[in-house]
């Protein structure tokens, strides 16, 4: 879409008006940026949300497995008594 709108601005292009032309181009490919923007990013994260959601309860106890090893409350303990400790 943006390489016929490119095509169709160029042709239309003569000397004069050469910085109306293309002051409109320029804003009309920054509004299709932002929304192809929005729309690559729906797309990209589709698929990571969707697995979320249809795995949420298998994932909610994976985190709190792994939150709840020794190792990583260990050190959630040193990095809370950390905070406690008047800083200087």
């Amino acid at each position: 879409m943006f390489f016929v709108l490119l095509c169709i601005c160029i042709r239309r292009i003569s000397e004069d008006d050469t910085d109306r032309v293309c002051g409109f181009t320029q804003s009309v490919v920054c509004e299709l940026a932002d929304f192809a923007r929005q729309l690559t990013k729906q797309a990209l994260r589709k698929p990571v949300v969707e697995r979320l959601a249809a795995r949420q309860d298998e994932e909610a106890e994976n985190v709190v497995n792994f939150l709840t090893t020794d190792s990583v409350q260990r050190a959630l303990g040193c990095y809370l008594e950390s905070l406690r400790k008047p800083k200087h």
